[in-house]
């Protein structure tokens, strides 16, 4: 089976495919032809027999695997023994974690935390520790948002079924026993005692796997410039670590054989102080198999151990399969043995080999980037070339040095922390700035033909180096880059349009696109409060509806700037984000109301738009705001009042067959002025306004514009009880159809021409009856 064992990992993959995802026909297709090219091109009977055996066997086996996910609680109250499952993360007054009951099923927690002693006692807790918890279990929401994170299949892959929501956690017991896991909890704990804030979350990440205390804007910088591998434990690492300890060992006088069974004893250990992620575990898995096959005096190729290590991997957990990390080290690490001969062909300089390497791994990659991450870099390519050395050769081993050094001899530890921590400084600043330069980068996820195309593609022009066909590379080259030209230039091509009204609480944030790129606006940006807190309820991570809505919204969608920001009013729940916004995507100009600013969130956007040379135009009733497709008819207001509401930017256009009214935070009276001065008003679609406030939507205003459908946008379970009662019995009274963002989470409407559906992306499978 030598040089076989790959293509039953292919099959492998097939079959869990076709059991745990809806690609079932593409999976059974894709392994005929496989079958049908090993016969034919191999003329391989029985490798043809074992492959279809292989998919079997997998398919039924993840379907078991699949069948034995569920949950045997039924939600409600919770009152029991918990065991905690990972290291609490305590941030401010909030408390997560994973935690198992006394039958064995693994629960996320979610606490408020009260005081600032329970604080501290809670910081003391290690995996392990067994607690009296009492809450409610609530199930995880599905994404509200089109192509968001989806947070209750993630959890569903770790087998979490429930969130527990506590409210008093109480007699804890430290673990009788010292375990691996604590081990790396007090790992972690010195490099957060021993480390200043801005190079611990990176050494933590380098030496034990864990990326939680490094900054979101880093985190962010490194993926958008292709270079977030270099923060997660790989091959690169455990290639490092096992080559220093086998030469300490080999030195130290143990023979080969001995050294090589007791790095066959660490890798384990190793894999889970490093986290366990798929990155490690595979690295560590093809080590072990790689030593084993040493000791045993057995030979296997490359491609066959990874293809091994691939299908030992998918037997202890199937759903690894769909997991980022898993694809994206499996793809790259194979590409890159597949490709061997094309790295080392004609030899070259260091920055040669550093090229080919860079360039065969991005090109492997492409597809899963541009699915998973909807975007990437082409200067990424050239950035790895400089940091991978940089991190491989400096920092990596630097930080093994210091984190031992540290702990050994404090004293002496305490210079090469100050080095480590300014190197890393250097580098995360150079990231930073080259993260704000205005790069290429293609942007949006790919339609699925699109995606296929590029897997095609990329595989092609591997293929062609490999067999040396200029004619193949260059013609998988070009079609390659037409490629990603016609992805960069999609939506100039796309002949349909949409309004989308985005799930940000309890806030507003419509976007609209017109067909043919021929323009993107965003009505309000949504916007958190804040109010006084005591210093240790502060979280170090504040939640940003830009960084967790907005922009990867905008991302997915291949959004590269707005033709227009347009503000309805002052208030944080409508402009909390604004500032933000300018600062993550181009904006061509924003339109206010006329006597906007009233208060200093005003005044921070409109020094913002100055400093980056953003024009404002400030708008009142009788204007219209024209572009190359949406005409805005601005209706209100005409003269400012004492009430922000009542001067909201009211605004009137037409799309897709309907007439629409968005009406920001407009009240009775407002609706009133609207009446008087429009009184032949009407409107398809009604933006309600003051998301659904008592205050707003009487029955003459709905009388008056005769609304077909209504759309709410509100927070679930909002302090303002949001949309009231009232508001919805108007609504119903007159069948008018209900959207609303707290229920049915965001509300899409795609159209192409005079015609459009609504569709919605609900948190949870039961919605509010309309």
């Amino acid at each position: 089976m030598k040089g076989k064992i790959v293509y039953l990992a292919a099959v492998s993959a097939l079959g869990t495919a076709g059991a745990l995802s809806a690609f079932a026909p593409f999976a059974v297709c894709a392994l005929l032809l496989l079958v049908l090219l090993t016969v034919i091109l191999q003329k391989n009977v029985l490798l043809a027999i074992m492959l279809l055996l292989a998919y079997l066997i997998f398919f039924f086996y993840s379907g078991w695997y699949d069948s034995q996910n569920i949950s045997l609680e039924q939600g409600g109250t919770a009152a029991d023994v918990y065991s905690l499952t990972s290291i609490p993360r305590i941030d401010g007054d909030s408390f997560r974690g994973t935690a198992e009951n006394q039958l064995g099923e693994i629960f996320a927690l979610s606490y408020k935390i009260s005081s600032i002693e329970e604080q501290s006692a809670l910081k003391k807790l290690i995996p392990g520790t067994r607690c009296r918890i009492s809450g409610s279990y609530e199930p995880p929401k599905s994404p509200s948002n089109p192509h968001a994170f989806d947070y209750r299949n993630y959890l569903y892959s770790k087998k979490i079924h429930f969130i527990l929501r506590i409210t008093s956690i109480e007699g804890c017991s430290a673990p009788s026993h010292f375990s691996i896991s604590h081990f790396r909890h007090l790992g972690i704990s010195h490099i957060s005692r021993t480390f200043p804030e801005n190079s611990r979350g990176i050494v933590e990440a380098l030496v034990y796997g864990e990326r939680y205390h490094i900054h979101e804007e880093v985190s962010k910088a490194y993926q958008e410039l292709g270079l977030i591998h270099l923060l997660a434990i790989s091959g690169l690492h455990v290639g490092i670590l096992l080559g220093a300890v086998y030469y300490l060992l080999i030195r130290s006088g143990m023979t080969h054989e001995r050294a090589r069974i007791l790095l066959l004893i660490i890798l384990p250990v190793y894999t889970l102080l490093a986290g366990g992620a798929p990155s490690v575990t595979r690295a560590a898995l093809m080590a072990g198999l790689y030593l084993l096959l040493k000791i045993l005096g057995k030979k296997l190729s490359a491609a066959d151990v990874i293809g091994l290590a691939f299908i030992l991997m998918l037997a202890a957990d199937p759903y690894s399969l769909f997991h980022a990390g898993f694809q994206l080290s499996f793809v790259v690490s194979f590409v890159l043995i597949v490709s061997a001969n094309i790295v080392n062909e004609g030899g070259g300089s260091f920055w040669i080999q550093s090229f080919k390497v860079s360039l065969i791994s991005q090109i492997g990659s492409v597809p899963l980037l541009l699915h998973h991450f909807s975007g990437f870099s082409f200067f990424s390519m050239f950035l790895n070339m400089v940091f991978v050395p940089l991190y491989s050769v400096i920092i990596l081993p630097f930080s093994l040095i210091t984190v031992a050094l540290s702990a050994a001899f404090p004293s002496a530890g305490d210079l090469f922390v100050y080095v480590l921590d300014k190197l890393i400084f250097l580098t995360n600043s150079g990231v930073l700035k080259i993260a704000g330069l205005p790069l290429f980068t293609i942007m949006g996820k790919p339609h699925p033909i699109l995606l296929f195309l590029y897997i095609c593609l990329s595989v092609l022009l591997l293929l062609s180096a490999e067999i040396k066909s200029r004619f193949l590379g260059a013609s998988a080259a070009l079609l390659l880059a037409s490629a990603f030209m016609l992805h960069y230039h999609l939506e100039k091509f796309t002949n349909t349009g949409e309004i989308v009204f985005l799930d940000v609480g309890q806030g507003d944030a419509i976007f609209l696109r017109a067909p043919y790129g021929k323009g993107n606006y965003l009505i309000d940006t949504g916007g958190t409060l804040t109010f006084q807190q005591e210093e240790w309820r502060r979280k170090n991570t504040q939640y940003s509806i830009e960084s967790s809505t907005l922009t990867p919204f905008f991302r997915s969608k291949g959004i590269r700037k707005l033709d227009a920001l347009i503000l309805t009013h002052g208030d944080m729940d409508h402009m909390g984000e604004a500032v933000k916004v300018l600062n993550s995507i181009k904006v061509e100009e924003i339109i206010v109301p006329k006597d906007f600013a009233r208060g200093e969130l005003e005044a921070e956007l409109l020094k913002e738009a100055l400093i980056k040379n953003i024009p404002v135009k400030t708008v009142s009733r009788g204007e219209v705001l024209s572009g190359k497709y949406f005409d805005f008819y601005v209706l209100s207001p005409e003269v400012s009042s004492d009430s922000k509401n009542n001067d909201s930017l009211v605004l009137y256009t037409a799309a897709g067959g309907k007439r629409w009214l968005f009406t920001g935070d407009l009240e009775n009276e407002g609706e009133k002025e609207l009446m008087l001065k429009y009184p032949k008003l009407k409107a398809d679609v009604l933006k309600v306004g003051h998301h659904g406030s008592r205050g707003s939507t009487s029955d003459e205003f709905l009388n008056h514009i005769q609304p077909l459908t209504a759309v709410i946008s509100a927070g679930r379970n909002n302090r303002y009880a949001h949309p009231h009662s009232e508001v919805l019995d108007k609504l119903k009274k007159r069948e008018i159809t209900i959207y609303r963002t707290d229920s049915d989470g965001a509300v899409e409407f795609v159209f192409q021409e005079s015609n459009g559906t609504f569709s919605v992306h609900p948190p949870y499978d039961a919605v509010y009856p309309k």
